[in-house]
C-alpha cells in the first residue's frame, strides 16, 4: 500500500496481516512525493524490496479522514522490473 496521509508525507507498506487481520509494515524503499505539476502527484519509490519481478495488482482510491472511498481507479497490472527496462 502507498500511503499518502494527506499532510505531505509519503509511506510504502507492506501487508502483514493474516485474512481481514489488516496489519502493514512499513518498506523501507526511499520513498518521495513530487507534485511536477498542479493537480498531479507523483510518487518514486526504489521497488527492490518488493521482492520478486511478479506482476502486482495496484489500484488508486481517495480516502476521507474515517477511511470511506471517495474515489478509486481500475485496478492495474503493474510488474516494477519491466517498467524499469522499459524506461531505459
Amino acid at each position: 500500500m502507498l500511503e499518502l496521509a494527506g499532510d505531505g508525507s509519503i509511506n510504502l507498506m507492506r501487508y502483514v496481516g493474516s485474512g481481514e487481520d489488516w496489519n502493514w509494515k512499513a518498506v523501507d524503499a526511499h520513498v518521495k512525493l513530487t507534485q511536477p505539476e498542479a493537480g498531479t502527484s507523483r510518487a518514486e519509490f526504489d521497488s527492490a524490496p518488493l521482492g520478486s519481478a511478479m506482476t502486482i495488482k495496484i489500484q488508486f482510491r481517495s480516502l476521507d479522514e474515517n477511511w470511506n472511498v471517495i474515489s478509486a481507479s481500475k485496478v492495474f497490472n503493474w510488474n516494477p522490473v519491466l517498467t524499469a527496462l522499459n524506461s531505459k
